[in-house]
């Protein structure tokens, strides 16, 4: 069963479900000691003028009580916008008054204030006639909160883009001399300018390997500002993963000699690759690699392996060095940050390696996951979807 209201306003041309109440309206004993002490605000009216309105509606709407609402169109407090009262009603406001599902909408209150409410309406009887019943509730406190977040959050926002942006710049202008000391260390150690003593030889060794570094770590800073910032776009090629890990491997050679860390490739055949940006994967496997050989203690190993898993394809790289504790994983994959670890202090960093790799696998569809108790090594695995594997040479 349902009623309407008579109403010209042809959007309240819309039957509600209907609560039955007694012809006398609301004088329902039971019911009306509920509706008069609701610490919700409710009215009755019949599209336009307020037959009823208990304390609750006074006290939301500023008025002296319940009788001094009675008579008056609703239309006087309630608003779709704050652009001031109507006397007649707009679509928007209308079309709330139509609506059995909560919607927002603002109170001009007597004191010339707005009040942001929630509400919603449901087809009723009062005194034998249909008639509309509105329930509402004070919101403004939420609403104040939700502003106050979203300021927070374009606040952080423009900082953030910032902070990306000296980032992107600064390693600009830090490529320059860099490559300058780079290129004329080489050409000092080539013997092109003249022979060198051994202990110059060794000193312009030093600055050209400091040098380089250096300019790795520049690198890693202006890619993970640009996957942040989204400006990173992929120049996609079929991968070899097999070609790509011995070349990633034989880089690190010389170091994983000296520190004395044994570097095992597993399970790479040939027929397993990704479609995806060579140098970026590249760049993600030194980030990897270098990670486990700088935490593995001498005597250790580093294994890299590559496996088809559902039609996916994972790329693993697991250590048997110092480890990570669960509870620290989310840590060591945000930027910049470092472990408290006492254990992992000893070994400089940015703590940039592990954010890269992520940035870089989302990048390519993929997810990482980390595996890790303390002193028992590190299991990092990169999972390339479906869509980006390939069985074909690079082409």
């Amino acid at each position: 069963m349902t009623t309407k209201p008579s109403t010209s306003q042809t959007a309240q041309e819309k039957e509600f479900p209907a609560t039955p109440v007694e012809s006398e309206g609301l004088r329902s004993e039971s019911f009306f000691g509920l509706v008069e002490n609701s610490p919700d605000g409710v009215f009755v009216h019949d599209g336009d003028r307020i037959l009823y309105a208990n304390p609750a509606a006074a006290a939301l709407t500023g008025a002296s009580g319940p009788a001094e609402l009675v008579g008056r169109t609703i239309y006087q407090f309630f608003h779709s916008s704050s652009e001031g009262p109507t006397s007649h009603p707009d679509a928007e406001l209308a079309e709330a008054f139509a609506h059995v599902d909560p919607v927002e909408m603002k109170i001009l209150r007597a004191d010339g204030q707005y009040l942001d409410v929630e509400l919603y309406n449901v087809g009723v009887e009062f005194r034998g006639k249909p008639a509309f019943q509105t329930i509402m509730w004070d919101i403004s406190g939420r609403a104040f909160r939700e502003t106050e977040f979203v300021s927070a959050k374009a606040a952080a926002d423009i900082a953030q883009r910032s902070k990306e942006s000296f980032l992107a710049n600064m390693s600009h202008e830090l490529r320059t001399p860099l490559n300058a000391i780079i290129g004329f260390s080489e050409i000092m150690q080539s013997g092109i300018a003249g022979d060198l003593k051994d202990k110059q030889s060794e000193y312009v060794g030093l600055i050209h390997e400091s040098g380089r570094q250096l300019m790795g770590l520049i690198n890693d800073i202006l890619e993970l500002s640009k996957s942040v910032a989204g400006t990173n776009t992929l120049d996609e090629t079929n991968i070899e993963l097999s070609e790509l890990i011995t070349d990633v491997v034989r880089f690190f050679s010389v170091q994983a000699i000296e520190v004395g860390v044994d570097v095992i490739v597993k399970n790479t055949e040939p027929s397993l690759g990704i479609r995806g940006d060579q140098r970026m994967i590249r760049q993600l496997l030194i980030a990897l690699l270098s990670n486990s050989i700088k935490f593995t203690p001498r005597g250790g190993r580093v294994v890299i392996s590559v496996e088809a898993l559902d039609e996916a394809l994972v790329l693993r790289v697991s250590d048997s060095g110092i480890g990570i504790a669960e509870k620290d994983i989310p840590k060591a994959l945000s930027t910049f940050e470092q472990l408290d670890d006492s254990r992992a202090r000893r070994f400089e960093g940015t703590g940039l390696g592990l954010p890269l790799v992520k940035a870089l696998s989302e990048l390519h569809d993929a997810e990482i996951e980390i595996f890790g108790q303390v002193d028992q090594g590190t299991d990092v695995r990169i999972r390339f979807p479906p869509e980006r594997v390939v069985s074909s040479r690079p082409g």
